[in-house]
C-alpha cells in the first residue's frame, strides 16, 4: 500500500441557510451540483473557476432532505431535478425553465424522504424515507407505480430506508436500512427478491458494480462488504475492516471499470478491493458530511470529487485517482480478467436493454400496489 495522498481542496462557498442537508452531482459528470437545505429550497450550483450559482428552485414548505438530477443530460438546459422534503412530498423542477413540473402530494410519503435515484433507461425515480417505503414512480404520468413496504423494520420499530439504488440495467432496486439490512426488490415481480442481513449498524450507501453481479455496501458501521446477487447465490463475497470514524462509511462507489470500490467517511478516502479485500490505497482529508461523490472518467485520466457540507457551507475535493493504487497500475485497469478469476458471471452477457423492454418491465407493475415482500 502506498503512502497515505491528499485530496484537492478545489473551493468552499455557502450554499442553503442556515444549514445544507443534501447534495447532489448531475448524472453524467460534475459540471452541476443541487444541494437541498432547511430553508425549503434546492440550489443548482456549476462547476467553472468558481462555483457559480444557476438555479434556485422554490416549492417545499419544509427542509428539503433529498436531491437527484435525472439521466437526460449535463447542461441546465436538458436536467430536471427531484427534491423532496421532510413532508415526504416530491416535487420535480425544469431546471432550464426553473419552475416546478411536477408534484406528488397523494400517495407521497408519510415522513422525511431519506433518498433518490432515476432509473437509468425509464422516465421513472424511487425514492425511500423514514416511513419505511420504498415509492417508484412515473414522470409522465404522475403516478406512483408501485410501493414496497419494509414491513419488518416496522416491526422492529426503527422502519427507516436511508439509501436506495438501481441496478444498472433497470431491473432491480437496492434498499439500505437503518437496521443494517439491504433488500433486493425485483420491479418486473413486484416483490422482494433478498434480504441481506449482516451490518450492525445502519447501511449508509450501496453501489452495484458496472459489469458484474455484485452489490457493495457501506455502513454506519465502518465496514464495506461485498455480496454476490446473482439469483440463487446472494454469497457475501468479502467484507472490509472498520475504518477509524464515528460516522463509519458514508459513500461508496465502484470505480468505471469496476477494478476497485472506493469508500469515503469523514476522515478520508480508502480505494478497497472487492476480490482479494486489499486496501490499495488512502487518502487523507476532513469530509466532514459527505453529501455527494462522483467520477469524471476519460480515457487519459480518471477523477473523484467530492461534495461535502458543514452548516451552510459546501466543500468541493478532489482526489486524483491515476495517482493511487491500483489505477496507476496499467494492469489493473482489466476487470475482467478479476471477474474471471473469481468465477462472476458478467452483467453484459445480458441482452441489452433497450426502452421499449423497460417500459413493458414498468408497465407490468400495478400502480400503487403494495408489495411487502
Amino acid at each position: 500500500m502506498s503512502e497515505a495522498k491528499k485530496a484537492f481542496k478545489i473551493q468552499e462557498f455557502m450554499a442553503n441557510s442556515p444549514e445544507v442537508l443534501c447534495a447532489k452531482f448531475s448524472c453524467k459528470g460534475q459540471s452541476l451540483l443541487a444541494t437541498g437545505g432547511s430553508d425549503h429550497r434546492v440550489g443548482v450550483w456549476r462547476n467553472s473557476a468558481a462555483y457559480s450559482c444557476v438555479a434556485n428552485l422554490s416549492g417545499p414548505v419544509s427542509p428539503v432532505s433529498a436531491v437527484t438530477f435525472s439521466q437526460s443530460g449535463n447542461s441546465e438546459h436538458s436536467e430536471s431535478i427531484v427534491g423532496g422534503d421532510h413532508q415526504g412530498i416530491l416535487r420535480v423542477w425544469d431546471l432550464a425553465k426553473q419552475q416546478e413540473t411536477r408534484r406528488y402530494s397523494t400517495s407521497c410519503h408519510k415522513a422525511h424522504v431519506t433518498s433518490l435515484d432515476y432509473h437509468p433507461f425509464g422516465d421513472f425515480f424511487v425514492s425511500s424515507s423514514q416511513d419505511g417505503n420504498i415509492k417508484v414512480w412515473d414522470l409522465r404520468k404522475k403516478t406512483c407505480l408501485q410501493t414496497y413496504k419494509y414491513q419488518e423494520g416496522k416491526e422492529k420499530g426503527n422502519p427507516c430506508v436511508s439509501c436506495v439504488k438501481f441496478s444498472p440495467d433497470g431491473r432491480m432496486v437496492a434498499s439500505g436500512n437503518a437496521d443494517g439490512t439491504v433488500i433486493l426488490w425485483d420491479l418486473t415481480k413486484g416483490k422482494r427478491l433478498h434480504t441481506i442481513r449482516h451490518h450492525t449498524q445502519a447501511v449508509t450507501s450501496i453501489d452495484f458494480h458496472p459489469q458484474d453481479f455484485i452489490l457493495g455496501v457501506g455502513s454506519r458501521d465502518g465496514s464495506v462488504s461485498y455480496w454476490n446477487i446473482e439469483v440463487d447465490n446472494w454469497a457475501p463475497i468479502s467484507q472490509t475492516s472498520p475504518v477509524r470514524s464515528a460516522s463509519g462509511v458514508q459513500s461508496v462507489v465502484f470505480s468505471p471499470n469496476g477494478t476497485a470500490l472506493l469508500a469515503c467517511h469523514e476522515q478520508g478516502l480508502d480505494v478497497w478491493g472487492w476480490g482479494d479485500v486489499q486496501l490499495h490505497d488512502t487518502v487523507t482529508q476532513n469530509f466532514q458530511q459527505i453529501g455527494a461523490v462522483a467520477i469524471s472518467s476519460t480515457p487519459a485520466k480518471q477523477d473523484l470529487y467530492v461534495a461535502s457540507f458543514v452548516k451552510s457551507f459546501v466543500t468541493i475535493c478532489s482526489v486524483n485517482l491515476n495517482g493511487l493504487s491500483p489505477f496507476k497500475t496499467a494492469s489493473s485497469f482489466d476487470a475482467r480478467s478479476t471477474a474471471a478469476a473469481l468465477q462472476k458471471p458478467q452483467q453484459q452477457e445480458l441482452p441489452p436493454p433497450r426502452r421499449a423492454a423497460t417500459e413493458r418491465t414498468m408497465a407490468r407493475i400495478n400502480g400503487g400496489t403494495e408489495a411487502l415482500g
